[in-house]
């Protein structure tokens, strides 16, 4: 999958009043450029659904590498959140979860996170 962060390029499915980063936290260089970016296309009253990597289940199951990234079990590199920058993140940016954050653990190998919030106005 390296060969895909050298190649990616930032997607986002903007459908009315809902933003959805498609394929890219990650990947992407600067991830909190992507998330400012998806955020910003969302009208207040909006809904924000994210679906990304994270260290929720698998705590210290990952090897940092610095700035948010790690190597995973799976082998890949990709930049990772937890809970509490999930939460962060929220009130930083004026939103409001509509739905608890929840976690798949993939195999033992990496996990995936949903992330849904209104953006306040």
């Amino acid at each position: 999958m390296a060969s895909l962060a050298s190649s990616y390029l930032f997607s986002a499915q903007l459908l009315g009043d809902r933003v959805t980063p498609l394929w890219g936290f990650a990947w992407h260089l600067s991830p909190r450029a992507m998330l400012d970016g998806s955020w910003r296309l969302l009208k207040k009253g909006g809904l924000f659904f994210c679906r990304l990597a994270s260290t929720i289940g698998m705590e210290g199951r990952f090897v940092p590498l610095g700035e948010g990234r790690f190597h995973l079990p799976d082998g890949s590199e990709r930049f990772l959140v937890d809970e509490a920058r999930l939460l962060g993140l929220a009130e930083e940016l004026g939103g409001t979860l509509i739905d608890p954050i929840k976690t798949t653990v993939v195999q033992n190998q990496r996990c995936m996170t949903t992330w849904v919030m209104r953006k306040n106005g």
